[in-house]
């Protein structure tokens, strides 16, 4: 999973793979981090417990116990010896940016499908304001309807498909100011 965050007004892009074994007992991460400067860091970490908002991981030999926890703006919140560090996450998901761009976060975000499928409902069109979680569009994949929801406030600026639109993989379906 690509993560595009910011960390204390810097933008940085986390990279996590996930391996679990066989028994699922053990879950091991591979975590990538791309700084503001170009510099790649790689770890490997291995989650030991996960109780609520506790995370306890061991990297290296040594165990660190984590609070993770989210604010009332979606921050993402991580507390390590009672010092915190606030990080928003953009999961590209839900705020594409292209590979390799170096868009700002204030740029447009940009929705595209997962999937190939078709265009069922269109519930806001350009120029219509939009909220957080409000739907956009209802697209049929694989004989599913799902609601396409925005992942901010803002007004649609762009939104050209109609009802029964067939729609590609990687297809801009809207775009959000």
């Amino acid at each position: 999973m690509k993560l595009h965050t910011r960390i204390e007004e810097q933008a940085f892009e986390i990279d996590i793979h996930c391996s679990t074994s066989r028994n699922e007992s053990e879950r091991r991460f591979r975590i990538s981090v791309k700084h503001p400067d170009g510099k790649l860091e790689e770890t490997e970490v291995e989650l030991l417990c996960r109780t609520g908002e506790r995370w306890t991981l061991l990297k290296d030999q040594q165990v660190f116990d984590l609070m993770v926890r989210t604010d009332d703006e979606d921050r993402v919140i991580v507390e390590w010896h009672n010092a915190g560090c606030e990080i928003d996450i953009f999961n590209p998901r839900d705020r594409l940016l292209p590979e390799g761009s170096d868009a700002s976060f204030d740029a447009p975000t940009v929705i595209k499908t997962q999937m190939p499928g078709r265009v069922i409902r269109v519930l806001k069109k350009s120029g219509d304001s939009v909220r957080k979680g409000e739907g956009l569009l209802i697209v049929e994949a694989m004989k599913m309807q799902n609601e396409i929801k925005s992942p901010r406030d803002g007004t649609i600026v762009q939104c050209a498909l109609r009802e029964g639109d067939d729609v590609a993989a990687g297809q801009v379906l809207a775009e959000i100011e």
